[in-house]
């Protein structure tokens, strides 16, 4: 004995037989044939459950845009920081959840990285400041508030290290600034295509701002992309690729090599392109000393990132894991191509 098909199954078979006699009917139509009453409520029935099927797809349709507006609404209001631009004068008496500072030293203005333009970046809750010395003042620095900040220091490369390093030191940065995310003056953030953010995703700077404030450790880095395996091997590529001069290197690797806790294979190398600190963290303060007490001598490297390296190892610190895809170098910004010597000096 056969089983009996259940309800949705004898309807779905009923409508599609149903569809196929209405196809035939129409192929009689054309042909001049007349059409039984039967037929005529047939074709009236199939009529009607197409249009019931188009109502409930566009109801469907209706509920699904729907959701889609109110889920976009909530996320702009949640994140309103992220979508309310700010003027730049503003920058210079407002207080804000981070403060992104990069810095550019030089003779002139034609040495100089070009600044990036960061208008289409401002938010609420974000700050931009871009120092530079007197001699270069007039650096067009679309977006960032520019900060004048002369150094007493020989290096031009010295003096753009101070911003980097200690610009939590100055008094604009401890009144206005919550957190800071330093950039490399060739840096650009990367660009995020999507529903809610098509030009940037800034909430991930806000974000990576929020977790290093609760952190006890106050800073968070990315570990070398090219994973050096000491800082000896380091300072070879740094050679190779010519960014600075052997002597140099020579006199970081003796000043290292006479440190009690100097462990060349055993440090872990940075990328110091961009990192985000809490200011105000007592941890990044005293590496930031420590490093700048030697790096300002001005008497070995100008590179930063093996001293620095050196320095979180005497220190045993591990900084927070940061997203390396964040930010990258935007080649075009360049101005011909990017001094790594260092040995312009501070005019007489």
């Amino acid at each position: 004995m056969e089983e009996e098909q259940p309800a949705y199954m004898r309807e779905r078979g009923a409508y599609k037989l149903n569809l196929c006699r209405v196809e035939r009917m129409k192929r009689t139509w054309r042909n001049g044939a007349t059409t039984p009453l039967r037929n005529i409520a047939l074709v009236a029935r199939v009529q009607r459950i197409k249009r019931i099927q188009k109502s409930v797809g566009r109801k469907l349709l209706n509920i699904v845009l729907t959701s889609i507006v109110i889920i976009t609404c909530g996320v702009l209001i949640t994140n309103r920081e992220i979508i309310e631009p700010v003027e730049v004068e503003e920058m210079g008496s407002r207080r804000a959840l981070v403060c992104v500072i990069t810095a550019a030293y030089g003779d002139t203005i034609n040495e100089l990285d070009t600044a990036l333009d960061v208008r289409k970046y401002h938010r609420r809750n974000i700050n931009f400041y871009f120092f530079t010395n007197s001699e270069t003042k007039d650096i067009e620095t679309p977006g960032w508030f520019k900060i004048i900040k002369d150094t007493p220091y020989k290096r031009r490369i010295t003096q753009s290290r101070w911003p980097k390093f200690q610009g939590w030191a100055h008094p604009l940065v401890q009144k206005n600034c919550e957190s800071i995310f330093y950039v490399d003056a060739s840096a650009s953030f990367r660009p995020r295509k999507g529903l809610f953010y098509p030009e940037v995703g800034m909430n991930k700077v806000l974000s990576t701002a929020r977790k290093v404030l609760k952190s006890e450790k106050g800073l968070a880095m990315v570990k070398h992309p090219e994973n050096r395996q000491s800082i000896t091997d380091e300072f070879r590529h740094i050679i190779d690729l010519q960014k600075d001069i052997q002597s140099n290197t020579d006199e970081s690797l003796k000043w290292l090599r006479a440190q009690d806790d100097f462990d060349d294979e055993n440090i872990q190398i940075y990328e110091n392109k961009y990192f985000c600190y809490n200011p105000n963290n007592p941890n990044f303060r005293t590496l930031s000393n420590f490093f700048w007490s030697r790096y300002s001598l001005e008497v070995d490297s100008w590179r930063d990132q093996p001293l620095w390296a050196y320095t979180l190892h005497h220190f045993s610190f591990t900084p927070n894991h940061l997203e390396r895809r964040l930010l990258f170098t935007d080649v075009s910004r360049i101005n011909g191509f990017h001094q790594y010597t260092g040995t312009h000096s501070r005019p007489k």
